[in-house]
């Protein structure tokens, strides 16, 4: 091997650890100082063409000296040598690739990609168009250049107030488990245009913005955030219009809109969502009709869209069977906190009558997040579920009067079907065949309903010796 042959083979290796340390140099926060070689443009804003072209031939100049000043003095002309390296590079011997690439990455650090793309855009052309070293060596740079702009841009973002966490996404009220977040709240010291350095965050999946100071205009610093999956916005004072920045998004997935006074304006951005899997709307101001209009257009298999009005109770409740008995109360909610049991039965919610947990939902819903509402309920009684034949019988043998609870009984006949059963005076009569009862009407009209259904056997619920009881709870807010 010539000594010329060996400083070159030599100089190979110098060059990527060159590459490496360039790369470590361009890890300093974004609002510091750099190098004075690290600054494209800037020292020779007058660089003609004519001594660009010199500079890329010396690129692969027999001296050591001059390819490396060469190299230099191409760094320091910027964008403006984008072209002239590219060219080489497509056309030249694996020194030139190797400097050339390292000349487009110095670049492609310190310019700003709205203003100065070209030298990111060189090395995307050469992975996609040049032979398989130079497009290896584009694609290693390229990924540098990357991972060198995310730690930059997290370290920025963090030191103007924003939080790099891991947070909570859902699929609907399913928690589906947790993405690396980005917040940005009303601790968020920066400008609109600080967030342009969102797009640089290869590895945070999901931003949230929360707080009234969050604005339109941060929403433009979406487009281009290519690795986002989830939005969310908790209590963000913006325009259903803002939301068509979030069209930009290609891997969007979930977006959940908290309290946020978005209103049907917001339907038309929303729809245009195509690859949207889950919509949580919860506490805006976006209309019943609204939402028919999202699932007109979603498909009810592919988009869960979970649709909540009211402020958060905290219960699970029986869905069937007529009555609300709540089955397990949450801990730590407004309904925990008010007292509420599993087992209780509830009457009233905020003074309107409760039949069902349906009813119930639709009650909470007319009352936001730190409402604080009235709610009756029964407790401590015991609940039967007898069966008998009626035969013959044309009346059941009691008689009582209306309650919240149900139909109260005032009197039991003797050797009627109510004693039989062991209905009891003060007992509380539920549900007779499926239907809820509360007034004397009620129950006749379910017990005369079917008369030829003399060997069928009925079904009742009454509940003994009942305490009712009028709690106050704080509606919370969902997650």
């Amino acid at each position: 091997m010539t000594p010329h042959r060996m400083e070159r083979t030599l100089h190979h290796w110098g060059l990527m650890v060159g590459l490496v340390a360039a790369l470590a140099t361009a890890a300093a926060p974004l609002d510091a100082q750099p190098p004075a070689v690290a600054n494209p443009g800037a020292q020779n804003p007058g660089t003609d063409r004519q001594q660009i072209a010199s500079w890329v031939a010396d690129l692969d100049a027999n001296s050591f000296n001059r390819r490396d000043e060469a190299s230099l003095k191409l760094i320091q002309a910027g964008v403006a040598a984008v072209q002239p390296v590219l060219d080489a590079i497509q056309q030249g011997s694996p020194e030139v690739v190797l400097r050339g690439v390292h000349v487009l990455l110095e670049i492609a650090v310190v310019s700003d990609d709205d203003e100065q793309p070209q030298a990111r855009q060189a090395l995307q052309k050469i992975v996609q168009d040049s032979n398989r070293s130079a497009a290896r060596r584009a694609d290693l740079a390229l990924r540098s250049l990357d991972e060198t702009r995310a730690r930059r841009a997290a370290d920025f973002l963090t030191s103007k107030g924003a939080r790099i966490t891991e947070g909570k996404y859902y699929s609907g009220s399913q928690l589906q488990g947790l993405l690396p977040t980005l917040e940005i709240s009303n601790e968020w010291l920066g400008t609109e245009r600080d967030l342009k350095q969102i797009r640089w965050l290869n590895e945070v999946q999901q931003i949230t913005f929360q707080g009234p100071n969050v604005k339109d205009e941060w929403l433009r610093n979406l487009e281009g955030a290519r690795q986002i999956r989830s939005v969310q916005f908790k209590h963000a004072r913006i325009s259903g219009k803002s939301l068509a920045s979030l069209k930009s998004i290609p891997e969007l997935r979930f977006v959940s809109l908290l309290y946020s006074p978005v209103d049907d304006e917001a339907v038309a951005e929303l729809t245009a969502l195509a690859n949207l899997s889950s919509l949580r709307l919860y506490g805006t101001r976006i209309s019943v009709d609204g939402v028919q209009k999202l699932r007109e257009t979603f498909s009810k298999e592919l988009t869960n869209i979970d649709f909540r009005q009211g402020g958060f109770l905290g219960i699970q409740a029986q869905r069937q069977g007529g009555v609300c008995e709540i089955q397990l109360v949450q801990p730590d909610t407004a309904a925990a906190v008010a007292g509420l049991e599993a087992g209780d039965f509830v009457l009233t919610f905020g003074g309107e009558r409760v039949v069902d947990f349906e009813s119930l939902t639709r009650c909470i819903s007319k009352h936001g997040a730190g409402d604080e509402a009235k709610i009756e309920v029964a407790r401590q009684g015991t609940t039967r579920t007898p069966s008998f034949a009626r035969g013959t019988a044309t009346e059941f043998g009691a008689v009582g009067k209306e309650s919240n609870l149900g139909l109260e009984v005032t009197e039991v006949k003797p050797n009627s079907l109510a004693s039989e059963i062991d209905l009891r005076v003060g007992d509380t009569i539920l549900v007779y065949r499926g239907q809820r009862i509360y007034s004397p009407q009620d129950f006749d009209a379910a017990f005369r309903a079917d008369p030829e259904a003399k060997e069928s056997e009925d079904l009742i619920r009454f509940v003994r010796t009942p305490k009712l009881l009028t709690l106050t709870a704080k509606l919370g807010e969902w997650e």
